[in-house]
């Protein structure tokens, strides 16, 4: 197997940490809009989700999206199952 030069590396790490923002379909939200959503605050609706989740009711992934303050970076984004 061919070892992977510093460039290599180097781009597959700015992909993960950096990288473009994502395409997020619209059936994901963040846990923002399930605040708004359900008037709950940031603690609650993290109980509601984590709940959900464990009652395989909603799933969690990772897009990578634009904000104004952080740039690009790495977000949890809420489904239904």
């Amino acid at each position: 197997m061919k070892q992977k030069t510093a460039n290599d590396w180097l781009e597959e790490i700015v992909q993960q940490v950096g990288g473009k923002a994502e395409f997020v379909p619209d059936n994901w939200i963040t846990i923002t809009d399930i605040m708004e959503k359900l008037d709950m605050t940031n603690g609650e609706a993290r109980v509601f989700v984590g709940k959900a989740i464990k009652a395989n009711k909603m799933q969690k992934k990772q897009f990578r999206i634009t904000t104004a303050s952080n740039g690009v970076r790495l977000t949890w984004h809420y489904s239904k199952i």
